[in-house]
């Protein structure tokens, strides 16, 4: 029942369905203040004038009809404010409709009265008008939109705040277990050297305990899993990842984050696999996440020095000697990449000259050394239509065959070439995955394939 809670509280937010919320709720405030506009040049205009202003009407209606399922989507739970925000701003908008209705039927009518010359009519048609002007530009409909923008606001950084402490949650979880396996290590060690006449009772507890263990470790895969990206989604590409650990817990780390600048890519590597390995990984994915969120226009050089200084304390902290090889690449909403972080290289397959283009990556690997910043490189690179990028670990470039030979770079760019007829990049990752089910793997698995 706690891990379902646990696992239900960090699922990451709706990022795209809040963007397309706030989109909803800046295009019903700027249909507003262009109407407003267009209010005040049709005084003494004829019905053809107010085409572009029941255009922009129709597109606040439109607008404000789709907040309620946008805004309930990207949450994840029911804000009674919110609702009575919206249901507000419905009623006002049906206000205004009849106030702009009242303000044509009145505009008519004086332009009527001018053209007869009925000076009496004009000053009474002249004074409706006027209040009329006054009541659409103070329309409660503005302060409605207002509301519903800072309450959904308020309510979308709670929902993060949320997930951000549930997190904290599960990383001192995976602590915990690792505590309880080194003191149950502890026990079987002690347990065996007990005398010969405990043997019998000695072997019954001792499969209790490694029970015990393995359900504690299935624990710990599912939280790891958990925190891996639910739907991975980059704007204007197709993507597909998997992770394959080679124990039940895995130093692989991988992770797809959407913010208003663009969207993030990271992949890595915890030296040995297990455990320790595991913690090391929940240990970057934090830095990693937090760093972003605190610093949305970081770049992935600033990004990896953040990272890397996380590192070091934790792993002092284990007392483990690991380190982490990782790759951090930023697209922008131009569509141009910016990547940083000693890892594999990146392999490019450009449809244009049907080859593979194979981009070494430079850097220093993390938790070694404190001061990094002078040996973190950039570059950049783009990804045309039909492109497909691979971001991969070295558990599939050093898997071996049946012959004893090793994959290697070259021998995954071949298959990253075979794959591109697929149609979409999850049947070409899988046909990337299945090409090497046959060989043997030794270390977690990981690979990430985009699309152009």
């Amino acid at each position: 029942m706690l891990f379902a809670l646990l696992y239900y509280e960090t699922r990451p937010p709706d990022k795209l369905g809040h963007l397309e919320t706030t989109n909803a709720l800046r295009s019903a405030r700027a249909s507003l203040r262009e109407i407003e506009l267009e209010i005040s040049n049709l005084q003494l205009t004829t019905s053809e004038n107010y085409q572009p202003l029941y255009a922009s009407l129709s597109s606040l209606d439109l607008s404000i009809s789709e907040l309620p399922s946008l805004v309930f989507a990207s949450l994840r739970r029911d804000v009674p404010s919110i609702s009575e925000a919206l249901e507000n701003g419905s009623v006002k908008l049906i206000e205004y409709h009849h106030y702009i209705e009242e303000f044509q039927r009145v505009n008519s009518n004086l332009v009527g009265s001018v053209i007869n010359g009925d000076t009496h009519a004009n000053m009474q048609y002249f004074g409706e008008l006027y209040e009329l002007n006054h009541n659409l530009h103070s329309s409660e409909l503005s302060t409605a939109i207002d509301n519903a923008t800072l309450r959904y606001h308020q309510a979308f950084q709670s929902d993060l705040d949320t997930i951000e402490r549930y997190r904290l949650i599960l990383y001192a979880w995976m602590v915990s277990l690792a505590i309880a396996l080194i003191t149950t290590i502890q026990r079987l060690r002690h347990l065996t050297s007990n005398q010969e006449i405990l043997v019998q009772q000695r072997t019954l507890e001792l499969d209790e305990a490694m029970s015990e263990l393995f359900g504690e470790m299935e624990l710990a895969k599912k939280i790891q899993t958990a925190l891996l990206p639910v739907s991975p989604s980059i704007r204007g590409c197709e993507v597909a990842a998997t992770m394959k650990p080679a124990e039940l817990v895995g130093g692989d780390y991988y992770d797809i984050i959407q913010t208003p600048q663009g969207d993030w890519i990271i992949i890595g590597d915890v030296s040995g696999h297990g455990v320790s390995a595991g913690l090391v990984m929940m240990m970057a994915q934090t830095a990693v996440a937090t760093a972003i969120r605190q610093e949305s226009s970081v770049t992935p050089s600033a990004l990896l020095a953040v990272v890397n200084s996380t590192l070091i304390e934790n792993i002092r902290r284990l007392g483990e000697q690991k380190y982490m090889t990782m790759s951090v690449v930023f697209r922008d909403l131009d569509g141009s990449f910016q990547f940083a972080g000693l890892h594999q290289d990146i392999l490019i397959f450009r449809a244009k000259s049907q080859e593979v283009e194979s981009i070494a990556t430079s850097g220093v690997w993390l938790g070694l050394v404190e001061e990094i910043d002078p040996n973190l490189p950039s570059a950049t690179f783009q990804l045309e239509k039909g492109d497909s990028l691979l971001l991969y670990t070295d558990g599939i470039t050093e898997s071996v065959a049946q012959n004893g030979q090793m994959l290697d770079t070259d021998g995954l760019a071949g298959i990253l070439k075979s794959s591109h007829p697929l149609k979409s990049a999850s049947e070409a990752l899988k046909f990337i995955t299945n090409s090497v089910e046959n060989r043997e793997i030794d270390d977690d698995l990981t690979v990430i394939l985009i699309r152009g």
